[in-house]
């Protein structure tokens, strides 16, 4: 029989969701250099939605596979495969 703090020891990897959020935004703006409210992120199945401006939405757009590159570098435990456009 396992002891509680075995059983719970898997759950302590889960990272909070606002967290996530925070990281996401500030790596695409890294990489766009221009900000992008926390609010508009939302991470859901390996995909990131942003929701934001055509011009940005455009630039994110042009620097996807760097975005794409740098969210998977900064979260090793969950993969990112596309950008989503809301």
């Amino acid at each position: 029989m396992q002891n509680l703090a075995e059983l719970l020891a898997r759950f302590q990897r889960i990272e909070n969701p606002a967290e996530i959020k925070k990281k996401i935004t500030t790596v695409v703006e890294g990489v766009v250099s221009f900000k992008i409210a926390e609010g508009s992120v939302k991470v859901s199945e390996g995909k990131v939605y942003i929701k934001a401006h055509p011009v940005q939405k455009n630039l994110i757009f042009v620097k996807k596979d760097e975005v794409l590159s740098a969210i998977n570098s900064n979260f090793p435990s969950q993969r990112v495969d596309s950008v989503v456009f809301l």
